[in-house]
């Protein structure tokens, strides 16, 4: 009878997920969506030998042995980058979003006495004119 199994030297597919050899379960797996890295360890001299880290949401450390094919490492980086990209982008447009409320807060400040002294005021984004009071139109008549 003939095996069905491929030889062990052949390299997995190229479009197969490089995080599936680590036998990772789904918890891993939402976890790593969120933060891991891949380091690399010398022991005594030797190495180096390429681990993956991360937290899970009890905040609980896991490491998954790599080994030492440092293709197999690059590949599991580059599927943790592209498994991290949504939320660094959700990151950086918070921060870009409070940076320009920063800089609108700012503007507005700046603005504010020059914008007193020639009657008008913001209301929002928007600069309306500022209302006399019945009181101060009384006496000025």
């Amino acid at each position: 009878m003939k095996s069905t199994q491929p030889p062990a030297s052949v390299p997995p597919k190229a479009n197969a997920d490089p995080l599936a050899q680590l036998r990772l379960s789904k918890t891993d797996y939402e976890a790593l969506q969120r933060n891991g890295s891949v380091e690399a360890q010398y022991r005594r001299g030797r190495g180096p030998y390429y681990r993956l880290r991360f937290r899970r949401g009890d905040g609980k450390q896991r490491v998954r042995y790599i080994g030492r094919d440092a293709r197999l490492a690059r590949a599991i980086e580059a599927r943790l980058r592209q498994l991290q990209q949504p939320l660094r982008r959700q990151r950086e447009l918070r921060q870009l979003d409070a940076q320009a409320r920063r800089l609108l807060r700012r503007t507005k400040q700046r603005l504010q006495p020059q914008l007193r002294g020639a009657g008008r005021h913001f209301h929002g984004f928007a600069v309306r004119r500022t209302r006399q009071s019945f009181f101060n139109s009384r006496s000025a008549s």
